[in-house]
């Protein structure tokens, strides 16, 4: 009877040890609003975060807009610049089973339209077979010429924060409006601006209350809030002269006060 008693214990111990994890990426920070089909088809940053992964294993996958069931646009990341619809490395997992990133997604110069969109992502094991698509709610595409709803806003030659790190700005009410990485980011996106340039698209003529700057692992670099800041008309691109983005001593009230004298 003893020897059954372990036998039976050893049968369960081993089917309560063989536990798959599933695999679930979650999009950590997402923006309100980003640019719709457009010539210069301006890019946007999501932060992707994958959980449920296996020690040491490699992952890749695939980031796609998507509307009316159709997929559109493209896809980089820092370490692959191009942008394009091809799986792209993930990363190898490491104890904790996760892994984490920037994405940056483009509009075609023909789609997709104006209004809503969902953010497709795909998973797996690099080599594998297509893993079953995630679909999230993306940002609302806006309009940007200049009968439509969008435009961009940029930062003077002050605003520089460090090469790749991403810029992200918000309404008075903590609505993440816009996100987009700085140069020199390493995506290939078809111009040469100069190194800490950065371009989002807002809604035209909207309030900003807040920017941030963000490092490779989401981690806060820098802030900074002003209640004048605004997004300018249709179609046009404001430039923010008097925005810090790089770490200063003062706090952030102070740091107003003292802009506000020099305005």
């Amino acid at each position: 009877m003893k020897k059954l008693s372990i036998l039976l214990l050893t049968v369960v111990v081993a089917a309560v040890g063989v536990v798959w994890a599933e695999i679930t990426p979650t999009i950590e920070v997402m923006p309100l609003y980003a640019s719709a089909a457009h010539s210069q088809q301006t890019p946007f940053a999501v932060f992707l975060e994958v959980t449920g992964l296996t020690e040491g294993t490699a992952y890749e996958f695939t980031a796609k807009l998507r509307q009316n069931d159709k997929d559109y646009g493209s896809f980089a990341t820092a370490e692959v610049g191009d942008f394009n619809t091809r799986y792209k490395s993930l990363g190898a997992a490491g104890t904790e089973g996760t892994l984490a990133k920037w994405v940056f997604l483009r509009p075609s110069k023909s789609s997709p339209a104006p209004g809503p969109c969902q953010i497709r992502i795909r998973i797996r094991e690099a080599g594998k077979t297509t893993s079953t698509p995630v679909d999230f709610a993306g940002p609302t595409l806006l309009d940007i010429s200049d009968t439509g709803d969008g435009a961009w806003v940029t930062g003077g030659e002050g605003a520089n924060p460090p090469d790749g790190y991403v810029v992200l700005t918000y309404d008075s009410e903590g609505g993440l409006l816009g996100a987009y990485a700085a140069e020199d980011n390493g995506l290939n996106e078809g111009d040469d601006p100069d190194s800490g340039h950065w371009k989002i698209t807002l809604p035209a003529n909207t309030n900003i209350a807040r920017f941030e700057t963000r490092d490779a692992n989401n981690s806060v670099y820098a802030t900074d809030s002003d209640p004048g800041w605004e997004s300018g008309a249709p179609g046009t691109t404001t430039v923010l002269s008097d925005i810090s983005l790089y770490p200063t001593a003062c706090p952030l009230t102070r740091w107003g006060e003292l802009k506000a004298l020099f305005k």
